[in-house]
């Protein structure tokens, strides 16, 4: 196969005698000891080759594996920092939107908040480990899914809106089933 890198232009044109060679009729002409021998060495080298695709594609695995665990921990030093100032543009709006409760109440769903935060990001770094997201997809995913709500929170709450007031969800449900009874009536 690399032999042809040896040989000179000259000497390729001087091989050429117009005699093809069917290898299979010199594989016919082999007795049955040989022909044993050349099957054993076809089949060692086969396996051979087998597990040398076997040894490259675990250790490109290993390599690439060692290369998101580096990726995970440099996105995750960013990520973190931006989850506190994300954390605290959602939980500081609960302070001031859920006034019934007291304390508790804003606590309590600030700590959904990071829980849903910190499940997020589980989910991502496990899905970059796997290879099934880029790192940063998998890393910035809980940021991005929780920058809306936070940036949404402190919006109703520099408006003094009712947020968790259920009447305003309500109302519009109650209107719609209204449009569709009067509809049937008529």
């Amino acid at each position: 196969m690399f032999l042809n890198n040896y040989f000179t232009q000259q000497e390729r044109r001087e091989k050429k005698t117009g005699v093809l060679i069917s290898y299979n009729s010199t594989y016919n002409k082999l007795d049955t000891e040989k022909k044993i021998q050349v099957y054993d060495r076809a089949l060692n080298l086969a396996r051979n080759a087998k597990s040398a695709h076997e040894n490259n594609t675990k250790d490109i695995e290993n390599k690439t594996g060692w290369i998101n665990k580096h990726k995970i921990e440099w996105h995750k030093k960013f990520t973190l920092s931006v989850a506190c100032l994300i954390l605290f543009f959602i939980g500081a709006p609960l302070g001031a939107i859920i006034r019934k409760g007291g304390f508790g109440v804003p606590v309590i769903v600030s700590i959904f908040f990071f829980l849903v935060y910190y499940i997020l990001s589980m989910i991502g770094e496990k899905y970059v480990k796997a290879g099934g997201l880029i790192a940063y997809q998998g890393m910035w995913m809980a940021s991005s899914i929780l920058l809306p709500i936070g940036v949404y929170l402190t919006y109703k709450a520099t408006h003094d809106s009712n947020l968790f007031n259920l009447n305003i969800y309500i109302n519009p449900i109650k209107n719609i089933f209204k449009k569709f009874t009067k509809k049937n009536k008529l």
